[in-house]
């Protein structure tokens, strides 16, 4: 996984000694790859009701922790939809 996202990104892989798995010029990539959807089963969730909504826009999911600041919110979208706008 973090040998695609290297390429993608031109970036360089860390390993386990530089605490990020992939760094691009813009951006600290950190990699998970599960087998199943234990523990992710409430964001997928949320992910299905944004692409069931979106027709024909490009679904974009905000993670909200309440008491703290929007700044900090966390955008989830498709890597397809995120290639497409980063270009």
């Amino acid at each position: 996984m973090e040998k695609d996202y290297e390429e993608t990104f031109d970036g360089l892989r860390m390993g386990t000694l530089g605490k990020v798995d992939v760094r691009s010029d813009i951006f600290s990539i950190e990699c998970k790859e599960r087998q199943d959807m234990k523990g992710l089963k409430r964001l997928y969730d949320w992910w299905t009701q944004a692409e069931k909504y979106a027709g024909k826009r490009k679904p974009l999911l905000a993670i909200h922790l309440l008491s703290t600041s929007y700044d900090n919110d966390l955008i989830v979208m498709k890597r397809s939809d995120f290639m497409e706008v980063l270009k």
